[in-house]
């Protein structure tokens, strides 16, 4: 199997791992409605793992964030932002 190929295929099992994870863990501590609907557009507004180690990644566009990320959750404290680095994809 050629490299690039293997590490496309590692790259979208790390995919569909990572987001098995966070919808369980969504479900496990009791996410309301609003909140999943909010982690599914936090993760749809980054490119997947897939997309970095292939380059086809897009430029993330800054986007206004809906009126319930200063909402509070279930713990008592504030969702903060977290803005992450636009990550490049390594050229060869």
């Amino acid at each position: 199997m050629d490299e690039k190929d293997w590490l496309s295929l590692v790259a979208v099992h790390s995919d569909a791992w990572l987001l098995a994870v966070a919808f369980y863990f969504g479900a496990r501590f009791g996410f309301d409605k609003e909140s999943r609907k909010r982690l599914f557009s936090m993760i749809n507004n980054l490119p997947t793992i897939y997309e970095v180690v292939t380059g086809t990644a897009k430029k993330q566009v800054k986007e206004k964030h809906p009126k319930s990320s200063s909402k509070i959750n279930k713990s008592g404290t504030k969702w903060r932002k977290h803005t992450s680095p636009a990550i490049s994809p390594a050229r060869t």
